[in-house]
């Protein structure tokens, strides 16, 4: 479980500096969200990581549309 955490995270660093180095405007791929409640609490730190990313990454797009 602990791999599968430090995964997440290294995909979501590595994620977020590869969006900002495209020089096209490319819609960011939504965060991975769980259905089971047991996942949820067990990566609700991680969730919380990736969709902070994923919100700030999105209005990256939104700027580079405008």
């Amino acid at each position: 479980m602990v791999l599968l955490k430090q995964t997440w995270l290294a995909l979501a660093v590595l994620s977020r500096g590869s969006a900002s180095i495209a020089v096209s405007c490319l819609p960011p791929a939504p965060p991975w969200m769980p259905t089971d409640p047991d996942d949820v609490r067990a990566y609700a730190d991680l969730m919380r990581r990736d969709a902070e990313v994923y919100f700030a990454d999105v209005e990256r797009y939104f700027r580079c549309l405008d």
